[in-house]
């Protein structure tokens, strides 16, 4: 872990609220972690997305869409 510093920071008193239900956490310091993790974690899926896209050349689409069959009429 990083050094932890202490800041003052002037929040939301219901998204905080909010935050720490949807992430059970127990404190606030603890939901705000969470949720700063939250953001990390999802920059970093982000990021890889774009680093693969379009390197498939499509191979992989046919085994996960699969197309319904045409009905003549």
């Amino acid at each position: 872990m990083d050094a932890i510093r202490k800041k003052t920071l002037n929040l939301d008193e219901a998204r905080l609220k909010r935050a720490r239900r949807i992430l059970a956490r127990d404190t606030d310091t603890a939901t705000i972690h969470a949720a700063l993790d939250w953001v990390i974690e999802g920059q970093q899926m982000v990021d890889d997305l774009l680093a693969v896209a379009g390197k498939g050349k499509g191979l992989f689409r046919p085994t996960v869409v699969r197309r319904s069959p045409r009905r003549r009429a």
